[in-house]
C-alpha cells in the first residue's frame, strides 16, 4: 500500500486502525488526491492500464497478419524495440509515477509495435496507403471516445454505492 498512498500505509501501520479502514483511505486517497499519485485523475491507472489492454488488442490483428504472411523475422527488430522501450521506460517513471509510470511504459511501448506493423504491412503485405491506418484509428478513436464519455456521463447520474446498486 505504501508505494500508492503514504497516507494509507501510514494509517495502517497504526496499531488501532483496523485494514478495512486502511483500505477506505487507499480508495479515498486514489479519488480525491490526485498529488498523491503525482498526476492529474483522468490519467491514473484505472484509465492507462485499460488504454494499453485496447492498443494491445487493436495490435493483434496486425501481429497474426505477419505470422500468417510468415514475416515475423522481418518483424523481430520491432519486438526488441518494444522490449526495451517497455522495461526502460518503466523503470525510468516508475520512481516517480509508481504503478502509473509502469502503465505508460507499456502503453508507448505498445503503441510503437502497433505503429511498427501498421508501415510494414502497409509497405510490404497490404499494399496501400500508411494514411488509411491513421484515418481509421481517428474513426474508431472518436467513436470510442464518444461511446466513453456518454457512458461516463451515464454512469455519474445513477447513484450506486455498491454492485448491487450499480447493477439494478
Amino acid at each position: 500500500l505504501a508505494f500508492l498512498c503514504p497516507a494509507a500505509a501510514q494509517s495502517a501501520s497504526a496499531p488501532s486502525t483496523s485494514t478495512s479502514r486502511a483500505l477506505r483511505l487507499l480508495v479515498q486517497n486514489i479519488r480525491l488526491k490526485p498529488e498523491e499519485l503525482l498526476i492529474s485523475p483522468p490519467m491514473t491507472c484505472t484509465v492507462m492500464l485499460p488504454l494499453a489492454s485496447l492498443v494491445y488488442c487493436i495490435r493483434q490483428p496486425y501481429h497474426a497478419m505477419t505470422i500468417a504472411a510468415g514475416r515475423f523475422k522481418e518483424t523481430r527488430p520491432a519486438a526488441y524495440g518494444e522490449v526495451l522501450l517497455n522495461v526502460g521506460l518503466s523503470v525510468a517513471l516508475v520512481f516517480r509515477f509508481q504503478l502509473l509510470g509502469v502503465a505508460i511504459g507499456t502503453l508507448v511501448a505498445t503503441a510503437f509495435r502497433l505503429v511498427y506493423y501498421a508501415v510494414y504491412l502497409s509497405k510490404h503485405i497490404l499494399h496501400r496507403s500508411f494514411w488509411q491506418f491513421v484515418k481509421r484509428t481517428l474513426i474508431n478513436s472518436v467513436g470510442f471516445a464518444g461511446i466513453f464519455f456518454a457512458g461516463r456521463a451515464l454512469t455519474n447520474r445513477i447513484p450506486a454505492e455498491n454492485y448491487f446498486q450499480w447493477v439494478l
